[in-house]
């Protein structure tokens, strides 16, 4: 079977925007208090590919013992959103994407499937 198309992840694959997305965290969980910050840096970093609702959703109920409400969520993913376009625009790229890109243009089609908002 040969290849149709190419399929790219954004973060960590085309931008080092992971650090960025880390940053975010902290700065929307700050109101939180510092442990609980920590709390969820850690709880992050140890589940990278998790969407951001449900590290929320999890914040909620093990550190701060409720449940989270549909309009809580919506908030912090929209504030999360906020803090991270300005600084993904402009991220660098990672080392050797830009060469392989170039390598495969014209020669198939190429994508970008993200959980990133934009």
């Amino acid at each position: 079977m040969s290849l149709q198309c190419l399929v790219f992840d954004c973060d960590g694959v085309i931008l080092d925007s992971v650090p960025v997305k880390t940053r975010a965290f902290g700065r929307l969980m700050e109101p939180f208090g510092p442990e609980a910050r920590d709390r969820f840096l850690m709880y992050h970093k140890v589940h990278g590919g998790v969407s951001r609702y449900k590290k929320f959703e999890w914040f909620y109920e093990d550190v701060l013992g409720k449940t989270i409400t549909p309009d809580e969520s919506e908030g912090l993913g929209n504030r999360f959103a906020e803090y991270v376009l300005d600084e993904l625009r402009r991220c660098e790229l990672i080392p050797g994407i830009q060469e392989t890109l170039d390598s495969w243009r014209g020669k198939l089609p190429m994508f970008v499937c993200s959980g990133a908002p934009h």
